[in-house]
C-alpha cells in the first residue's frame, strides 16, 4: 500500500465524520441530502479502501512504502503557495461580498494565473453561475452567502 493512498482514505473518513457531526445538529427535515451525499462519499472511501488491500494482497505485500516523492516530483511549490492563498481570499470575499461576486472574481484570477483562453474563462463562469444558482437557488432553496457588505 502506498502512504498517499492511506493519507487520502484517512482524509477524507475525518471530513465525513466533520460533515456528519455538524449536519446531526439541522433540523430532521434538513438532513437527509448532507446525509445522503455523506455516505455516498464515506461508501466510496470503503471501497477504494478495500481496492487498496486489495491490490496490496494481490502484490504479496500488505507493507507501506512512500510514495511522496514520485508523487510531488516536478510540483511548482509557487504555484501551490497561489491557489491556496487564492482559496484564503475566496473565503474571506465570500465573508464580505458574498459567494456569486467572491466565485467570479476567484475563478477569473486563477484562470488568468494559469493562463486559459478567455473564451474558456468565460463559459466557465456562466456554467458555474447558472448551475449553482439552479441547484442551490432554484431546487434545493439554500440561501447561498451575500455578504456583509450586502446584507
Amino acid at each position: 500500500m502506498k502512504t498517499s493512498d492511506i493519507c487520502v482514505i484517512g482524509v477524507i473518513y475525518a471530513v465525513a465524520l466533520f460533515f456528519f457531526l455538524q449536519t446531526i445538529v439541522l433540523p430532521e427535515e434538513a438532513q437527509t441530502y448532507p446525509l445522503g451525499l455523506i455516505a455516498a462519499l464515506a461508501g466510496l472511501n470503503t471501497l477504494f479502501l478495500i481496492q487498496c488491500v486489495v491490490k496490496a494482497a494481490k502484490a504479496g505485500t500488505l507493507s507501506v512504502h512512500c510514495d511522496f516523492g514520485e508523487i510531488f516530483k516536478g510540483m511548482q511549490a509557487v504555484q501551490f503557495a497561489s491557489v491556496l492563498i487564492g482559496c484564503g481570499l475566496f473565503l474571506a470575499m465570500m465573508y464580505t461580498i458574498g459567494y456569486y461576486a467572491a466565485a467570479v472574481i476567484y475563478l477569473v484570477g486563477t484562470l488568468l494565473y494559469f493562463r486559459m483562453p478567455k473564451l474558456w474563462i468565460a463559459m466557465t463562469l456562466v456554467t458555474l453561475v447558472a448551475l449553482v444558482y439552479a441547484v442551490f437557488s432554484l431546487f434545493l432553496k439554500v440561501p447561498l452567502p451575500t455578504g456583509i457588505l450586502f446584507a
